[in-house]
């Protein structure tokens, strides 16, 4: 007798169906304690690290924003700008006076109405972990605070002491503690200010306990049973819980035997703790802070509760389930996995006719999602894609190399030109200066035409890559013009007009000048060859707030049509009739692409509009250099 599929599959549910699952049932019924207690354990665990290693990056974290925002240029100037301690005379009548000084004393404003002051309260009012935020020279005397200090004069005050170090500089976290600015219970922090043993000044902010111990999990275990506890036991934080006002039994254990266990039972508690890690050093500067763990505390009764609900469901429903199973097992059978496996059949024979548009689609069903006869299907489609594109690459691969053989014809034609145009109209001048002059033009073009070439090779697919950037200073004017008489010649020949619309007073643009000039001499070059003749490009610039400028030529060409904005800027992209300009030259669509790849370096942006009137092609470029990724 033949069993098919079919007949296997049901033997198999009732061969493994009843008796295995009344075995599973007595199994987790009263096997599966310990199990849940271990593995409670250790997801506890995992939560503690997480939450260890969260409170540790946030304190790091707060530690270099106070650092950046002090490094402010003008904060940095003013604590410079202190280069001797004030008399003590005067420093103990201010101190004497400062608790009575009224609001709009000159000697209290100078301290609240700074810069520095300023972004001490934009870092308190965005961060509710910061709460009052204190700056002081090197001499220990105020420079500003986010809020009114207690006094005006840190040189004996401990966190001034430890932060300066001696003019070294030392990071410090202090142990939790009362803050009456806060109204609660936080974490004091002194930080230098300046370069490693050059220290300029030294910041101190308070962090507020209960925002720096909201749980980074939206687990309720880290929201109801998470503790911050200090190397003695000492409980620093729980929830509805004073600080210290409780200690953990037999913690010194605990701290002993860290290494090789991570939880404990105490009497009916499961904790689960993790130390809170910190670097050695913050901004160069060493760190100095307390022992503190996070700890994951759970009952053992909320622990068990899910095995017995588990344990009794799983007997009342036993036997309904197993019938249940069976019926879905045969439902499954006929209706999902045969009509699923012969799509799979039909599909693979038809491509293996040759169709390779086909592709395999799965009938819908409800039960089975993502298994693997659906990454079987998806593995078929993948490679039958895999195989078209694998033609289409070969096909775009084969025109890539037929376009690049004719380059030259496009690219590398303008300073060609330009050079043979140049010999040709001093070739009978007798005047030395003009020769002189002709000369040192035809070489500054053959060095451009030896960049334009390895421009074009480093947009070949597969040498895309960031180039060597020189930033100058470069006067826009200057260059405007230097690009008006370097387009004369050919604006004159096609009896066009060339206006160069600048205002007097342009800034001064921090950049690659041979790539800027490639850029505009680019879109000069497409805006001659699209303008007929007798018409008018106009080449504009203007400083665009905040801090960058705006480049753009104008020509009154026939216009591009919008379908093709988003290709433009691709390698060989020509558009329209592929090989033909107003012109009447040749081209294969690089200028654009050199234009969008330089501009990327620079950190800018390129814009097009264009209408029947003509096309507008905008560069906006930041006035200095991006930062370096």
């Amino acid at each position: 007798m033949q069993f098919g599929v079919r007949k296997k599959l049901v033997l198999f549910y009732v061969a493994v169906g009843f008796l295995p699952l009344l075995a599973a049932t007595i199994t987790i019924a009263f096997g599966t304690s310990h199990l849940r207690v271990t593995t409670m354990a250790q997801n506890s665990i995992s939560l503690a690290q997480a939450e260890a290693t969260g409170r540790g990056i946030s304190l790091v974290r707060g530690i270099e924003l106070i650092q950046v925002a002090m490094r402010e240029p003008s904060t940095l100037a003013q604590l410079r700008q202190v280069t001797t301690r004030r008399a003590e005379e005067e420093l103990r009548d201010l101190d004497t006076a400062w608790p009575t000084l009224p609001d709009d004393d000159p000697r209290l404003r100078s301290a609240l109405d700074n810069t520095a002051a300023s972004l001490m309260r934009t870092i308190t009012e965005s961060d509710p972990r910061f709460g009052k935020i204190i700056l002081a020279d090197r001499f220990g005397q105020l420079v500003a605070a986010s809020e009114r200090p207690n006094h005006a004069d840190f040189r004996d005050d401990a966190w001034f002491v430890d932060g300066f170090s001696d003019g070294q500089g030392r990071v410090n976290v202090y142990p939790v503690a009362h803050d009456e600015s806060l109204g609660g219970y936080g974490i004091a922090v002194s930080v230098p200010i300046g370069p490693p043993g050059r220290v300029e000044g030294v910041v101190r902010y308070v962090m507020n306990l209960d925002h720096w111990m909201a749980p980074l999990s939206l687990s309720p275990t880290a929201r109801d049973h998470l503790m911050l506890v200090g190397g003695d036991g000492a409980i620093l934080y729980r929830r509805d819980t004073d600080p210290m006002s409780d200690t953990l039994t037999n913690w010194d254990t605990v701290v002993r035997t860290a290494n090789v266990q991570r939880h404990r039972m105490v009497g009916d508690e499961l904790q689960a703790y993790a130390p809170i890690e910190l670097p050695e050093t913050v901004g160069g500067f060493p760190l100095q802070a307390p022992t503190w763990w996070v700890v994951i505390h759970l009952p053992r009764e909320q622990i068990m509760k899910p095995v017995w609900q588990i344990a009794g469901a799983t007997l009342a429903m036993g036997l309904i389930l197993v019938a249940v199973l069976f019926l879905l097992g045969v439902l499954l059978i006929e209706r999902v996995l045969t009509r699923r496996l012969i799509h799979l059949h039909r599909a693979t024979a038809q491509v293996g006719q040759g169709d390779l548009d086909h592709r395999v689609q799965m009938p819908p069903h409800r039960f089975l999602s993502n298994d693997e006869l659906d990454q079987l299907a998806a593995g078929f489609n993948r490679m039958i894609d895999n195989v078209q594109r694998s033609t289409r690459e070969l096909q775009a691969a084969n025109q890539l190399k037929s376009n690049f053989l004719i380059i030259a014809g496009h690219e590398l034609r303008t300073p060609l030109n330009y050079i043979l145009n140049t010999a040709k109209l001093y070739k009978n001048s007798t005047d030395p200066d003009k020769l002189r002059q002709a000369l040192g033009t035809i070489i500054a073009r053959t060095q451009r035409f030896n960049e334009i070439i390895q421009a074009m090779f480093k947009l070949m697919p597969g040498e895309l890559r960031r180039e060597n950037m020189t930033y100058t200073d470069v006067p826009l004017n200057a260059l405007l013009e230097d690009l008006r008489a370097g387009m004369a010649l050919f604006v004159e020949q096609r009896n066009q007009h060339l206006v160069v619309d600048v205002p007097p007073a342009l800034p001064v643009l921090r950049a690659d000048r041979e790539k800027l000039r490639d850029i505009l001499e680019n879109l000069l070059t497409n805006a001659v060859k699209f303008t007929p003749d007798g018409s008018t490009i106009t080449l504009r610039a203007a400083a665009t707030p905040p801090g960058h400028v705006t480049l753009s030529v104008q020509d009154q060409g026939p216009g591009i049509p919008t379908e093709e904005y988003e290709h433009l800027f691709k390698p060989f992209f020509t558009g329209g009739d592929p090989m033909t300009h107003t012109s009447n030259k040749y081209g294969i669509g690089l200028g654009l692409a050199i234009v969008h790849y330089f501009t990327n370096l620079h950190g800018g942006t390129v814009h097009v509009s264009s209408s029947p009137l003509g096309s507008t092609f905008s560069v906006t470029l930041p006035l200095a250099p991006p930062d370096p990724v």
